[in-house]
């Protein structure tokens, strides 16, 4: 069973250090931006950073927990907002 760690721990991680790049990319800041994001040519590529931090952390297992919520909150209130048509 602790043999396991490691392989959910990559697929985890791999979850949000698959999204880095897309939050560096025009189409997706220029999305961002119609839906109201406010300074989306700042937030958004700060957010992938946000997410590539988080997702070594997971991966690497330093402060995991920090990174799990990290993420967990970042996403939800993303979707959320952006799914539900709202602006920030």
């Amino acid at each position: 069973m602790r043999s396991l760690v490691p392989l959910a721990r990559l697929l985890f991680a791999a979850i949000f250090l698959m999204s880095v790049p897309g939050h560096f990319q025009a189409p997706t800041i220029a999305y961002a931006a119609q839906q109201g994001v406010p300074f989306a040519t700042v937030l958004v590529p700060l957010s992938g950073a946000l997410a590539l931090a988080g997702g070594l952390s997971i991966l690497l297992g330093w402060h995991a927990r920090a990174g799990v919520a990290h993420g967990v909150d970042e996403g939800g209130k993303t979707q959320y907002y952006l799914r539900a048509g709202r602006s920030f």
